[in-house]
C-alpha cells in the first residue's frame, strides 16, 4: 500500500500548510524550511529510490496528479481570506468549529482587519514554495496529449501558478530542442540561476507565441492573436487574480502575484539543474546522458518521479508510475532540493558542476559533443570552466 501513498503526500501537505501559513504566518514559514530541511536530510541519509513497483490499481496512481485542483483551490482560498478584511465565506467560522480558536487563544471568524504585509507575503511565499508542485502535477497532465481532457486540467492547474503557456513549451520546444541552443530552457555552462531564468522565461513566452501563431495561421492575425493558447493561458490566470481582486483588491491580486512569482523562480530552478551545462548535437538523438539524473527517496516522492529525469525525456509517453533510474545518466548527489538551494549560489555551483562536466565530457559525450561542450567552456568565460582542457579528456 506504501507505494500508492508516497507519491500522495503533498495532497496532504498542501492543505496543512494552507490552513497553517495564512492563520499562522510564522510557522507556516517555519514549516516551510523544515520541510525543506527533512527532505535534504531524507535524500541524504537514505539509500536511493530504485523501486518500480507494479500497481494492481494503476487508476489509483494515476488519479494522484488531479487531486491538485482540489487542493490548490483550497490553498488559493484560505490566501484571499487572509488578505481580505472581516470573514470571507464564513471561513474564520468554520475554523473555529474546528478548534482553532481555542488554540490560538483568539477568534478567527472575528477579525475585522486583513493581515498585515509581512504576514501576507510569508504566506503567500511559503504557497508559492508548496504549490510549486502544482507545475509537476500539471507537467504529468500535459504530456498525456491523447486525452484532451488532462491536458485542460494541466493548464488549468498552471494557471494557479500564473504558467499555463509551459504546456505548450515544454511538450513542443523543450522535449524536442533540449541540449541545444534553441530550448531556453537547457542551462548554459557558467550562466547562473537568475540570468537563466529571466532568459527561459522570456524564451518560452516567445516560443509559445510563435507557435500557437503557427498552428492557427489560417486564421485572421487578430483571431489568432485572441484565441491562441498563450493569450488563453494568460487569461485562466487573469480570471483567478480577478477573483482575488473582488476578495481582497489589489492586496489580493499581490498575494496570488507572490505565489505565482515563488513558483515560478522554483520551476526554473528545477528545469536549471536538470539539464545544467550538457550540449546535443542539433537533431541528434536524445539520450540518457542529456540530462542529470537524481532519484533520491523524498524528491522521488514529492515530485513525482521527475528525478527520474533521462528516463522521462527518452519517453515522454510514460506516466510518472513507470520511470526507471537510468544508470548510464549523469548522476547528481543530493536531492533536488539540496541542488536548488545550492544553485542559489552561483560561485558554489560553478564549482560543484565543474568536475562533474569534465567527466561528463571525457566519459559521456560524442566526439561532436565534445566539441560543443569545449566551445560552451570558452563560452562561459570562466577560469574554472575554461581549464577544463580536451587534453584531460580520452
Amino acid at each position: 500500500m506504501t507505494h500508492y501513498l508516497k507519491h500522495s503526500l503533498i495532497l496532504v501537505v498542501m492543505p496543512t500548510f494552507a490552513i497553517l501559513a495564512t492563520v499562522v504566518p510564522m510557522w507556516g514559514l517555519a514549516g516551510a524550511l523544515a520541510l525543506v530541511a527533512y527532505q535534504i536530510a531524507v535524500d541524504v541519509a537514505t539509500p536511493r529510490e530504485l523501486a518500480v513497483p507494479e500497481y494492481r490499481h494503476p487508476w489509483l496512481i494515476n488519479a494522484v496528479p488531479y487531486v491538485h485542483i482540489p487542493t490548490s483551490a483550497f490553498a488559493l482560498l484560505m490566501l484571499a481570506w487572509m488578505a481580505a478584511p472581516g470573514d470571507l465565506l464564513g471561513i474564520g467560522q468554520l475554523l473555529d468549529g474546528l478548534g482553532l480558536d481555542s488554540l490560538l487563544g483568539a477568534s478567527l471568524a472575528t477579525r475585522s482587519e486583513p493581515a498585515g504585509w509581512g504576514s501576507l507575503v510569508a504566506a503567500a511565499v511559503t504557497l508559492g514554495f508548496v504549490m510549486s508542485t502544482n507545475t509537476i502535477a500539471a507537467h504529468e497532465l500535459v504530456h498525456r496529449t491523447a486525452s484532451p481532457f488532462a491536458v485542460w486540467l494541466g493548464r488549468w492547474i498552471l494557471a494557479t501558478v500564473g504558467d499555463a503557456q509551459y504546456s505548450i513549451t515544454h511538450v513542443y520546444v523543450h522535449h524536442l530542442h533540449v541540449g541545444t541552443p534553441h530550448d531556453p530552457s537547457t542551462a548554459k555552462r557558467g550562466e547562473n540561476l537568475y540570468a537563466f531564468a529571466l532568459r527561459s522565461v522570456r524564451g518560452q513566452y516567445r516560443d509559445a507565441w510563435q507557435i500557437e501563431m503557427r498552428r492557427l495561421r489560417e486564421r485572421p492575425w487578430l483571431l489568432r492573436a485572441l484565441t491562441n493558447k498563450v493569450t488563453t493561458g494568460v487569461a485562466m490566470s487573469g480570471l483567478i487574480a480577478l477573483a482575488f481582486y473582488a476578495a481582497a483588491g489589489w492586496r489580493g491580486v499581490a498575494a496570488f502575484a507572490m505565489v505565482a512569482a515563488t513558483s515560478k523562480f522554483l520551476l526554473e530552478a528545477v528545469e536549471y539543474i536538470q539539464h545544467y551545462g550538457l550540449v546535443r548535437t542539433p537533431g541528434g538523438k536524445i539520450e540518457s546522458h542529456h540530462s542529470w539524473e537524481c532519484s533520491s527517496r523524498a524528491a522521488s516522492h514529492i515530485m513525482y518521479n521527475l528525478p527520474r529525469h533521462a528516463h522521462h525525456h527518452l519517453d515522454a509517453r510514460l506516466p510518472y508510475s513507470a520511470l526507471k533510474p537510468t544508470a548510464e545518466a549523469p548522476d547528481l548527489p543530493y536531492g533536488y532540493v539540496a541542488h536548488i538551494l545550492l544553485s542559489m549560489a552561483p560561485p558554489l555551483w560553478r564549482r560543484f558542476a565543474a568536475p562533474r562536466l569534465a567527466r561528463w565530457d571525457a566519459e559521456l559525450a560524442s566526439p561532436a559533443e565534445r566539441e560543443l561542450a569545449q566551445q560552451a567552456n570558452r563560452d562561459s568565460r570562466l577560469p574554472s570552466y575554461a581549464a577544463l582542457a580536451p587534453a584531460e579528456r580520452p
